[in-house]
Protein backbone atom coordinates (compact mmCIF):
# COMPACT_ATOMS: atom_id res chain seq x y z
CA UNK A 1 0.00 0.00 0.00
CA UNK A 2 3.13 2.57 1.21
CA UNK A 3 4.89 1.27 -2.28
CA UNK A 4 1.90 2.09 -4.28
CA UNK A 5 1.22 4.98 -2.65
CA UNK A 6 5.16 6.46 -3.56
CA UNK A 7 5.05 5.23 -6.93
CA UNK A 8 2.19 7.17 -7.29
CA UNK A 9 3.81 10.21 -5.61
CA UNK A 10 6.46 10.16 -7.85
CA UNK A 11 4.40 9.71 -11.14
CA UNK A 12 2.73 12.83 -10.01
CA UNK A 13 5.79 14.35 -9.78
CA UNK A 14 6.97 13.08 -13.54
CA UNK A 15 4.09 14.10 -14.56
CA UNK A 16 4.82 17.73 -13.54
CA UNK A 17 8.10 17.90 -14.73
CA UNK A 18 6.93 16.62 -18.31
CA UNK A 19 3.88 19.82 -18.33
CA UNK A 20 6.91 21.92 -17.07
CA UNK A 21 8.98 20.93 -20.05
CA UNK A 22 5.83 21.24 -22.58
CA UNK A 23 5.08 24.72 -21.28
CA UNK A 24 8.30 25.60 -21.79
CA UNK A 25 8.84 24.56 -25.11
CA UNK A 26 5.18 25.66 -25.96
CA UNK A 27 6.37 29.17 -24.67
CA UNK A 28 9.53 28.61 -26.95
CA UNK A 29 7.61 27.84 -29.82
CA UNK A 30 5.30 30.90 -29.86
CA UNK A 31 8.41 33.25 -29.29
CA UNK A 32 9.64 31.77 -32.16
CA UNK A 33 6.38 32.23 -34.12
CA UNK A 34 6.76 35.85 -33.28
CA UNK A 35 10.40 36.33 -34.15
CA UNK A 36 9.34 34.59 -37.29
CA UNK A 37 5.94 36.81 -38.05
CA UNK A 38 8.31 40.04 -37.09
CA UNK A 39 10.73 38.81 -39.59
CA UNK A 40 8.00 38.26 -42.50
CA UNK A 41 6.72 41.64 -41.37
CA UNK A 42 9.40 43.75 -41.77
CA UNK A 43 10.85 41.61 -44.89
CA UNK A 44 7.72 42.65 -46.63
CA UNK A 45 7.76 46.76 -45.47
CA UNK A 46 11.41 46.15 -47.04
CA UNK A 47 10.52 44.40 -50.13
CA UNK A 48 7.28 47.71 -50.46
CA UNK A 49 10.07 50.15 -49.42
CA UNK A 50 12.40 48.91 -51.86
CA UNK A 51 9.63 49.04 -54.47
CA UNK A 52 9.55 52.58 -53.78
CA UNK A 53 12.65 53.77 -53.38
CA UNK A 54 13.57 51.97 -56.87
CA UNK A 55 10.70 53.90 -58.51
CA UNK A 56 11.58 57.33 -56.79
CA UNK A 57 14.26 58.06 -59.02
CA UNK A 58 13.08 55.89 -62.24
CA UNK A 59 9.72 58.64 -62.14
CA UNK A 60 12.04 61.55 -63.02
CA UNK A 61 14.03 59.88 -65.03
CA UNK A 62 11.18 58.69 -67.35
CA UNK A 63 9.37 62.33 -67.01
CA UNK A 64 12.76 63.90 -68.43
CA UNK A 65 12.72 61.25 -71.16
CA UNK A 66 9.28 61.93 -72.14
CA UNK A 67 9.99 65.54 -72.22
CA UNK A 68 13.01 65.47 -74.35
CA UNK A 69 10.68 63.67 -76.74
CA UNK A 70 8.01 65.62 -76.73
CA UNK A 71 10.18 69.21 -77.70
CA UNK A 72 10.13 69.58 -81.17
CA UNK A 73 13.17 71.63 -80.81
CA UNK A 74 14.68 71.21 -76.86
CA UNK A 75 16.09 74.59 -75.81
CA UNK A 76 19.70 74.57 -73.73
CA UNK A 77 17.94 75.48 -70.32
CA UNK A 78 15.67 72.53 -71.06
CA UNK A 79 18.80 69.46 -71.77
CA UNK A 80 20.49 70.86 -69.18
CA UNK A 81 17.74 70.56 -66.81
CA UNK A 82 16.90 67.19 -68.18
CA UNK A 83 20.64 66.15 -68.10
CA UNK A 84 21.02 67.32 -64.32
CA UNK A 85 18.02 65.40 -63.01
CA UNK A 86 19.29 62.11 -64.95
CA UNK A 87 22.59 62.33 -63.50
CA UNK A 88 21.22 62.80 -59.36
CA UNK A 89 18.45 60.72 -59.79
CA UNK A 90 21.21 57.81 -61.64
CA UNK A 91 23.08 58.60 -58.85
CA UNK A 92 20.58 57.67 -56.47
CA UNK A 93 20.14 54.00 -58.03
CA UNK A 94 23.62 53.88 -57.95
CA UNK A 95 23.85 53.60 -54.33
CA UNK A 96 20.70 52.23 -54.03
CA UNK A 97 22.13 48.71 -54.79
CA UNK A 98 25.62 49.23 -53.63
CA UNK A 99 23.49 49.49 -50.59
CA UNK A 100 22.36 46.44 -51.24
CA UNK A 101 25.37 45.05 -52.22
CA UNK A 102 27.22 46.16 -49.05
CA UNK A 103 24.76 44.11 -47.09
CA UNK A 104 24.68 41.00 -48.82
CA UNK A 105 28.63 40.91 -48.63
CA UNK A 106 28.46 41.59 -44.93
CA UNK A 107 25.42 39.21 -44.18
CA UNK A 108 27.57 36.45 -45.91
CA UNK A 109 31.07 37.87 -44.28
CA UNK A 110 32.95 38.31 -47.53
CA UNK A 111 33.77 42.45 -46.99
CA UNK A 112 37.02 43.13 -47.73
CA UNK A 113 38.61 46.18 -46.02
CA UNK A 114 41.38 48.67 -48.06
CA UNK A 115 43.12 49.63 -45.16
CA UNK A 116 45.23 52.87 -45.43
CA UNK A 117 46.92 55.63 -43.28
CA UNK A 118 44.77 58.30 -44.35
CA UNK A 119 43.91 62.16 -42.28
CA UNK A 120 40.83 62.52 -40.21
CA UNK A 121 40.10 65.24 -42.33
CA UNK A 122 39.76 63.72 -45.57
CA UNK A 123 37.66 61.08 -44.45
CA UNK A 124 35.25 63.39 -43.08
CA UNK A 125 35.45 65.73 -46.07
CA UNK A 126 34.39 62.84 -48.77
CA UNK A 127 31.99 61.96 -46.36
CA UNK A 128 30.09 65.64 -46.18
CA UNK A 129 31.32 66.16 -50.22
CA UNK A 130 29.15 62.77 -50.61
CA UNK A 131 25.79 63.85 -48.41
CA UNK A 132 25.92 67.63 -49.77
CA UNK A 133 23.41 66.81 -52.48
CA UNK A 134 20.91 65.56 -49.45
CA UNK A 135 21.54 68.93 -47.24
CA UNK A 136 21.03 70.92 -49.90
CA UNK A 137 17.76 69.57 -51.10
CA UNK A 138 16.17 69.63 -47.64
CA UNK A 139 17.57 72.89 -47.39
CA UNK A 140 19.18 71.84 -43.57
CA UNK A 141 22.93 73.78 -42.67
CA UNK A 142 26.09 71.56 -41.78
CA UNK A 143 28.10 73.37 -39.14
CA UNK A 144 31.18 71.84 -38.82
CA UNK A 145 33.01 72.41 -35.88
CA UNK A 146 36.22 72.09 -37.14
CA UNK A 147 36.67 71.75 -40.67
CA UNK A 148 40.49 70.32 -41.00
CA UNK A 149 40.30 67.79 -37.30
CA UNK A 150 44.18 66.57 -36.62
CA UNK A 151 45.03 62.86 -36.63
CA UNK A 152 44.98 59.99 -38.85
CA UNK A 153 43.26 57.07 -38.56
CA UNK A 154 44.19 53.13 -40.23
CA UNK A 155 40.49 52.66 -41.88
CA UNK A 156 39.46 52.01 -45.19
CA UNK A 157 38.61 55.38 -45.84
CA UNK A 158 35.72 54.68 -48.32
CA UNK A 159 33.42 52.36 -46.06
CA UNK A 160 34.19 54.80 -42.82
CA UNK A 161 33.72 57.95 -45.32
CA UNK A 162 30.09 56.06 -45.96
CA UNK A 163 29.32 55.18 -42.51
CA UNK A 164 29.82 58.84 -41.83
CA UNK A 165 27.77 59.87 -45.27
CA UNK A 166 25.17 57.25 -44.39
CA UNK A 167 24.01 59.12 -40.92
CA UNK A 168 24.71 62.55 -42.56
CA UNK A 169 21.82 61.66 -45.01
CA UNK A 170 19.53 60.58 -41.98
CA UNK A 171 19.85 63.73 -40.24
CA UNK A 172 19.33 65.95 -43.69
CA UNK A 173 16.19 63.10 -43.94
CA UNK A 174 14.51 63.93 -40.56
CA UNK A 175 15.55 67.63 -39.63
CA UNK A 176 13.04 70.34 -40.70
CA UNK A 177 14.09 73.36 -43.46
CA UNK A 178 16.36 75.24 -41.86
CA UNK A 179 17.51 72.80 -39.59
CA UNK A 180 20.62 72.40 -38.74
CA UNK A 181 23.10 69.45 -38.31
CA UNK A 182 26.43 69.72 -36.48
CA UNK A 183 29.30 67.70 -37.52
CA UNK A 184 32.06 67.56 -34.64
CA UNK A 185 35.34 65.42 -35.41
CA UNK A 186 38.36 65.25 -33.23
CA UNK A 187 40.64 62.91 -31.84
CA UNK A 188 40.77 62.49 -28.03
CA UNK A 189 43.05 60.50 -26.47
CA UNK A 190 43.75 58.27 -28.74
CA UNK A 191 40.01 57.98 -30.12
CA UNK A 192 38.65 59.38 -33.06
CA UNK A 193 35.40 60.55 -31.79
CA UNK A 194 32.80 61.86 -34.79
CA UNK A 195 29.63 63.38 -33.39
CA UNK A 196 26.90 64.26 -35.68
CA UNK A 197 23.89 66.17 -34.21
CA UNK A 198 20.86 67.68 -35.46
CA UNK A 199 17.92 69.75 -34.09
CA UNK A 200 15.53 67.48 -35.93
CA UNK A 201 12.44 65.00 -35.24
CA UNK A 202 14.76 63.24 -32.62
CA UNK A 203 13.78 59.02 -31.61
CA UNK A 204 11.59 57.64 -29.42
CA UNK A 205 13.69 55.70 -26.96
CA UNK A 206 11.69 53.06 -27.58
CA UNK A 207 13.69 52.80 -30.99
CA UNK A 208 17.12 53.65 -29.69
CA UNK A 209 18.49 49.80 -28.61
CA UNK A 210 17.05 48.57 -31.73
CA UNK A 211 17.60 51.92 -34.38
CA UNK A 212 21.22 49.70 -36.03
CA UNK A 213 19.17 46.80 -36.72
CA UNK A 214 18.31 45.52 -40.20
CA UNK A 215 14.96 46.93 -41.67
CA UNK A 216 14.38 48.96 -38.88
CA UNK A 217 12.80 52.61 -39.94
CA UNK A 218 12.21 55.37 -38.37
CA UNK A 219 8.70 57.70 -38.05
CA UNK A 220 8.11 61.28 -38.18
CA UNK A 221 6.28 62.57 -35.00
CA UNK A 222 3.46 62.86 -37.61
CA UNK A 223 3.25 59.33 -38.16
CA UNK A 224 4.57 59.36 -41.85
CA UNK A 225 6.94 57.36 -43.13
CA UNK A 226 10.12 58.80 -44.06
CA UNK A 227 11.64 57.38 -47.69
CA UNK A 228 14.44 54.85 -47.02
CA UNK A 229 15.11 50.93 -46.90
CA UNK A 230 16.01 50.49 -43.06
CA UNK A 231 19.62 49.43 -44.09
CA UNK A 232 21.37 52.59 -44.20
CA UNK A 233 22.52 52.62 -40.01
CA UNK A 234 22.71 48.52 -40.30
CA UNK A 235 25.77 49.21 -42.49
CA UNK A 236 26.98 52.20 -40.38
CA UNK A 237 27.64 50.06 -37.14
CA UNK A 238 28.46 46.81 -39.56
CA UNK A 239 31.49 48.89 -41.36
CA UNK A 240 32.41 50.73 -37.86
CA UNK A 241 32.27 47.48 -36.30
CA UNK A 242 34.84 45.81 -38.62
CA UNK A 243 37.46 48.50 -37.67
CA UNK A 244 37.21 47.95 -34.52
CA UNK A 245 35.16 50.95 -33.19
CA UNK A 246 31.55 51.44 -32.07
CA UNK A 247 28.45 53.76 -32.91
CA UNK A 248 25.82 54.76 -30.74
CA UNK A 249 22.72 56.88 -30.57
CA UNK A 250 20.53 59.30 -28.51
CA UNK A 251 17.91 61.63 -28.20
CA UNK A 252 16.24 63.17 -25.53
CA UNK A 253 12.72 61.95 -27.26
CA UNK A 254 10.75 62.90 -30.29
CA UNK A 255 10.89 66.70 -31.94
CA UNK A 256 13.91 67.30 -29.59
CA UNK A 257 17.08 66.03 -32.42
CA UNK A 258 19.42 63.33 -31.89
CA UNK A 259 23.06 62.62 -32.04
CA UNK A 260 24.87 59.91 -33.42
CA UNK A 261 28.51 59.14 -32.59
CA UNK A 262 31.01 56.86 -34.11
CA UNK A 263 34.52 56.13 -32.34
CA UNK A 264 37.27 54.53 -33.89
CA UNK A 265 41.18 54.19 -33.24
CA UNK A 266 43.32 57.24 -33.82
CA UNK A 267 46.85 58.07 -34.50
CA UNK A 268 47.93 61.51 -33.82
CA UNK A 269 50.81 61.34 -35.99
CA UNK A 270 51.37 60.57 -39.66
CA UNK A 271 53.55 57.50 -39.99
CA UNK A 272 53.78 58.31 -43.95
CA UNK A 273 53.20 60.66 -46.70
CA UNK A 274 50.16 61.11 -48.20
CA UNK A 275 51.19 60.14 -52.03
CA UNK A 276 50.45 63.10 -54.81
CA UNK A 277 46.52 62.59 -56.26
CA UNK A 278 46.10 61.78 -59.28
CA UNK A 279 43.42 64.39 -60.59
CA UNK A 280 40.78 63.51 -63.57
CA UNK A 281 41.52 65.90 -65.84
CA UNK A 282 45.07 64.52 -67.12
CA UNK A 283 45.75 64.97 -70.43
CA UNK A 284 44.11 62.11 -72.43
CA UNK A 285 45.90 60.66 -75.64
CA UNK A 286 44.00 59.91 -78.56
CA UNK A 287 43.80 56.27 -79.15
CA UNK A 288 42.03 53.44 -80.48
CA UNK A 289 38.96 52.16 -78.30
CA UNK A 290 36.93 48.79 -78.71
CA UNK A 291 33.79 49.29 -77.37
CA UNK A 292 31.87 45.75 -76.53
CA UNK A 293 28.35 45.31 -75.06
CA UNK A 294 25.48 43.43 -76.14
CA UNK A 295 22.98 46.11 -74.62
CA UNK A 296 22.91 48.29 -77.74
CA UNK A 297 22.29 51.33 -75.29
CA UNK A 298 24.77 50.76 -73.26
CA UNK A 299 27.38 50.65 -76.28
CA UNK A 300 26.21 53.35 -78.62
CA UNK A 301 25.95 55.69 -75.45
CA UNK A 302 29.10 55.13 -73.98
CA UNK A 303 30.65 55.03 -77.38
CA UNK A 304 29.52 58.74 -77.84
CA UNK A 305 30.76 60.02 -74.31
CA UNK A 306 34.35 58.51 -75.32
CA UNK A 307 33.73 60.34 -79.10
CA UNK A 308 33.59 63.25 -77.36
CA UNK A 309 36.54 63.20 -75.94
CA UNK A 310 38.28 62.72 -78.86
CA UNK A 311 38.91 58.82 -79.02
CA UNK A 312 38.81 56.49 -82.20
CA UNK A 313 36.09 54.13 -80.70
CA UNK A 314 34.30 51.14 -82.34
CA UNK A 315 31.42 49.35 -80.98
CA UNK A 316 30.56 45.56 -81.02
CA UNK A 317 27.52 43.94 -79.87
CA UNK A 318 28.50 40.25 -79.10
CA UNK A 319 32.10 38.03 -78.81
CA UNK A 320 32.17 37.30 -82.02
CA UNK A 321 32.30 40.75 -83.63
CA UNK A 322 34.43 41.88 -81.00
CA UNK A 323 37.00 39.57 -82.21
CA UNK A 324 36.12 40.25 -85.98
CA UNK A 325 37.46 43.52 -85.08
CA UNK A 326 40.41 42.46 -83.04
CA UNK A 327 41.69 40.66 -86.06
CA UNK A 328 41.11 43.13 -88.31
CA UNK A 329 43.21 45.52 -85.80
CA UNK A 330 44.05 45.29 -82.28
CA UNK A 331 42.92 48.05 -80.39
CA UNK A 332 45.13 49.93 -77.76
CA UNK A 333 41.67 49.51 -75.05
CA UNK A 334 39.08 47.01 -75.08
CA UNK A 335 35.96 48.30 -72.87
CA UNK A 336 33.69 45.05 -72.46
CA UNK A 337 30.71 43.90 -70.91
CA UNK A 338 31.22 40.53 -69.20
CA UNK A 339 27.52 38.73 -69.31
CA UNK A 340 27.13 38.13 -72.87
CA UNK A 341 24.85 35.92 -74.82
CA UNK A 342 26.70 32.85 -76.83
CA UNK A 343 30.58 34.33 -75.50
CA UNK A 344 30.84 35.82 -72.83
CA UNK A 345 33.48 38.35 -71.72
CA UNK A 346 35.54 35.93 -69.77
CA UNK A 347 36.05 33.69 -73.16
CA UNK A 348 36.78 36.92 -75.09
CA UNK A 349 39.18 38.30 -73.10
CA UNK A 350 41.05 34.82 -73.24
CA UNK A 351 40.78 34.82 -77.16
CA UNK A 352 42.19 38.41 -77.14
CA UNK A 353 44.90 37.88 -75.18
CA UNK A 354 46.30 34.86 -77.19
CA UNK A 355 46.07 37.03 -80.29
CA UNK A 356 49.02 38.46 -82.10
CA UNK A 357 49.48 41.89 -80.30
CA UNK A 358 46.59 41.26 -77.72
CA UNK A 359 48.66 40.92 -75.10
CA UNK A 360 49.55 44.80 -75.18
CA UNK A 361 45.93 45.58 -75.07
CA UNK A 362 44.33 47.12 -72.16
CA UNK A 363 40.93 45.32 -70.85
CA UNK A 364 38.36 46.88 -68.79
CA UNK A 365 35.62 44.92 -67.65
CA UNK A 366 32.33 46.81 -67.84
CA UNK A 367 29.95 44.70 -65.74
CA UNK A 368 26.91 44.89 -63.71
CA UNK A 369 28.26 41.68 -61.58
CA UNK A 370 30.66 43.44 -58.57
CA UNK A 371 31.36 40.61 -56.58
CA UNK A 372 34.81 39.53 -55.87
CA UNK A 373 34.82 36.41 -57.27
CA UNK A 374 33.87 38.03 -60.43
CA UNK A 375 36.63 40.33 -60.12
CA UNK A 376 39.01 37.33 -59.88
CA UNK A 377 38.15 35.54 -62.62
CA UNK A 378 38.55 38.37 -64.73
CA UNK A 379 41.61 39.16 -63.28
CA UNK A 380 42.64 35.25 -64.79
CA UNK A 381 40.58 35.71 -67.71
CA UNK A 382 42.90 38.73 -68.54
CA UNK A 383 41.65 41.48 -67.51
CA UNK A 384 43.29 44.88 -66.10
CA UNK A 385 40.25 47.07 -64.55
CA UNK A 386 36.96 46.11 -63.34
CA UNK A 387 34.36 48.72 -63.48
CA UNK A 388 30.51 48.39 -62.24
CA UNK A 389 27.57 49.72 -64.26
CA UNK A 390 26.68 52.05 -64.66
CA UNK A 391 30.56 52.94 -64.43
CA UNK A 392 31.66 56.32 -63.40
CA UNK A 393 32.68 57.99 -66.02
CA UNK A 394 35.12 60.13 -64.22
CA UNK A 395 36.87 57.42 -63.01
CA UNK A 396 37.20 55.42 -66.52
CA UNK A 397 39.10 58.47 -67.95
CA UNK A 398 41.59 58.48 -64.98
CA UNK A 399 42.20 55.27 -66.54
CA UNK A 400 42.46 55.92 -70.36
CA UNK A 401 44.98 59.02 -69.11
CA UNK A 402 47.32 56.51 -67.65
CA UNK A 403 50.08 54.57 -70.06
CA UNK A 404 49.99 51.17 -71.02
CA UNK A 405 48.86 48.31 -69.13
CA UNK A 406 49.81 47.93 -65.23
CA UNK A 407 50.88 44.43 -65.72
CA UNK A 408 51.42 41.52 -67.87
CA UNK A 409 47.89 39.60 -68.44
CA UNK A 410 47.72 36.12 -66.30
CA UNK A 411 48.08 33.28 -68.91
CA UNK A 412 44.55 31.60 -70.03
Amino acid sequence: MVRSALRARARQYELRDQFAELERVVGALREAETTLRDADRRKDEFLASLAHELRNPLAPIRNCVGLLKMAKQPDARMIEVARDVIDRQSQQLSRLVDDLLDLSRITRGTVSLQRSHVPLAEVVRNAVETSEPALRAGRVNLVQVDPAPAGYVEVDPVRISQAISNILNNAAKFTPEGGTVTLDARCEEGVAVIRIRDDGAGIDPEMITGIFDLFVQEHRPDGRWKAGLGIGLTLVRRFVELHGGAVSASSDGPGKGSEFVIRLPCVVEASCDKPPSEGAGAALDVRPILVVDDNRDNAQTMSALLGTLGFEVRVAYGGEEALSHVRQRVPEVVLMDIGMPEMDGFEVARRIRSHPGGDDCVLIAMTGWSQEDYRARARTAGFDHHLVKPVDFDRLTLLLSRSSRPVSAPAA
